[in-house]
Parts: C-alpha cells; structure tokens; sequence
C-alpha cells in the first residue's frame, strides 16, 4: 500500500503520536508511506530519525488551490492508495486532492468536539470522507448518531510500544502528567491541590508544552512549589515514565487518552477523571482510581491515599501492566487497521472505477 499521513496541527498531541507510531508500523511492514505536516513540525525530526519521507508546506487558506495543487501532484508521483488525515484543515487541502483523485480517505478523530454542528463540516464528512477512525467505544457510538457518519465510524483502540515488568516503587513517591497543558487538562487543579499535601514527601513531573506552561510555571513559583515540581517540555513519555509511580490525568474531556495508556504501560497507578471514554480502560480501585473532574475534593483524597499507601500503588499499577499486555498491544491493534486499510482501498477503487465507466 502506498499511504500518506497529513497532519497540519501546530502541537504534537494524541492524533499526532498515533500516526507516527502507525506510520513507522506500517513503513516497518514494507508499505510505502509518507507524511506531510507544517515547517519546521517535530514530526520531520521524527521522519529523518525513523527513514521515512517526510514533506513539509504551508497548509495556506481553507481550500487553497495552490496547496490542493502540489499535493495532487504528491498523490500522482507517489501513486497514494491511502489518505489518512487529522483535523478540518487537512480535509480542506489533502482531502480536496484525495476527491478529485479517487482516493480512499480515512480521517482520525479523537474527542467529542471534534465535529461540529456546521453544514460546511457535515458537508465534507458526508462526501469526502469513506472512514473515520476513533480510539474508544463510547466515541464511535456518539458519532454514530450523526447522520452523515452513518456506516463511516470504526473503532480502534489505542496502543502501547512497550510494557514494562514490574511497577516503579519510590522511598519518595514520584507522580507524573503527560499532557499538552491546556486548560482542558486541569493541571492548575492538580497543582493546587498538591499544594494542600506539602507535608508529605512527592515530587510532580511535568512533561509536555502548550498555552497553559507559563501561568503553571507563575503558580507553582507563587505556590512556593519549585522544589516539589519540575517542568520538562516536550518528552518521549516511555522514557519520561520509566522511574515514576503515579500517573495523572485530570481533565474535563477526553476520547481515549494515549497518556492513560503509557502510564499503565510504565508501571504507574492511575489517577484519571471519570469519563466514558476512561472508563473502558480503568476499573475503578482494581486497576487504577477514577476520580469527578469536577470533584477537587475527591481528587485530593485519591492522591492522598496513593502518596501514603505504597502497597495500593503497586497493586493498582500489576493489574493496570496486564490490562494493556491483553487489550493494547501495538502489533494486534495496528495489523488490524493495516487489513482494514487494504480492505478500503480495494472498495474504493472498485466504486471509482465503476464511476468512470
């Protein structure tokens, strides 16, 4: 198969992570693939270091002729089977090129406000796009309502790279947040509520970037926080998670979430809202702690119980290691969607074929 990855998105984040490491599954597997996102995008690095091309351009305007020009003249050179896009302005380039061409296009969608109640929008996913792919059941049924998904929406979950054998079990509990730090993610909350829990001993990691770092980086120094919580920038979260015994994840909203994932797939005990979405993976005090976003109270009392309970840490975090051993293994998951892909374009190119004849 020949299939090309565009991602015009300033930040890396959940989708982004999910076509790379679909992306370099794919190229493993001797399939043609190639991405094409912004200038100066983390996803060039990560192209050059894995051999996979990789295009950069300026998306432009909404429908740009010019950019809907080079990228036919990118399908056509690389003979795509495959598009597989992320948000609203990809379909607005790459999925122009992909209609008049013929090609299969799967778009990837994960959260809720994702889609929105526009006629342009409705428009676009009714007749531009075969598939979307989302990462949660509670998702796909959701978006199953809409009238132009319908028959369109298949479910694959997230995955994980790598597992780890045994939990992390600090003298000092090490607590961790993976996250594009936007309001969304509530990692004020988090950080106010660790403030009411100074006298016991914990350090917070912070890996990630995003709107809200300077007004965090403000509040922990106002906070008088700055030996209890450390800022990282952008991380490879396998080896940012290897050493931590707590992984947090407070938001509002979410599909499903890569960072949950990597965090159980690292040894650590869970602490996330309780949403639909989380729900399918979190067993509530079997395998990690569901908690009320809207709850800081409750949310307190959790961390309290895992800084303070090294024996409930570990057994949160052995049960969590066998959930994604069984549920989110990397090379099931992505075969699948690998047969699904080929499925699609052998469909689509049967359907455009008999158009033209």
């Amino acid at each position: 198969m020949n299939i090309l990855f565009v991602n015009s998105t300033n930040q890396w984040a959940g989708i982004k992570t999910w076509m790379a490491h679909l992306g370099l599954f794919l190229h493993q597997r001797s399939h043609s693939v190639r991405f094409i996102c912004r200038n100066a995008d983390a996803l060039v690095n990560f192209c050059q270091q894995q051999s996979i091309p990789c295009t950069s351009l300026r998306f432009g305007a909404d429908y740009n002729p010019f950019t809907v020009s080079r990228l036919i003249s990118i399908m056509k050179r690389d003979k795509t089977d495959l598009l597989v896009t992320n948000i609203s302005k990809d379909i607005r380039t790459a999925g122009v090129a992909a209609r008049i061409l013929g090609i299969a296009h799967v778009n990837r969608l994960g959260l809720p406000t994702d889609l929105k109640n526009s006629f342009r929008q409705t428009w676009e996913y009714r007749h531009w796009v075969d598939e979307v792919i989302v990462p949660s059941t509670s998702l796909a049924k959701a978006f199953l309502l809409r009238d132009e998904l319908c028959g369109k929406v298949i479910n694959f979950p997230n995955v994980v790279k790598e597992v780890v054998d045994q939990p992390s079990n600090n003298e000092i509990p090490q607590l961790a947040i993976v996250a594009q730090l936007s309001r969304r993610k509530q990692v004020h909350l988090v950080i106010n509520a660790l403030s009411q829990l100074r006298h016991l001993p914990w350090h917070l990691h912070i890996g990630g970037f995003g709107p809200e770092e300077q007004a965090l980086k403000s509040q922990v120094e106002d906070l008088d926080l700055n030996s209890k919580i450390s800022f990282y920038g952008f991380v490879d979260p396998y080896f940012f998670l290897r050493d931590k015994d707590v992984g947090i994840l407070y938001s509002t909203s979410e599909g499903m979430p890569n960072a949950v994932l990597e965090y159980m797939a690292s040894g650590c005990a869970v602490v996330a809202s309780d949403l639909p979405s989380l729900q399918e993976v979190i067993q509530h005090n079997e395998n990690g702690m569901l908690v009320d976003p809207n709850d800081t109270e409750n949310f307190q009392e959790t961390l309290t119980l895992l800084l303070t309970n090294r024996a409930k840490r570990i057994c949160l975090s052995k049960k969590a290691l066998r959930k994604v051993r069984e549920d989110h293994c990397l090379p099931i998951i992505f075969k699948q969607i690998e047969k699904n892909f080929s499925e699609l374009i052998e469909a689509k190119t049967s359907r455009y074929q008999l158009q033209l004849a």
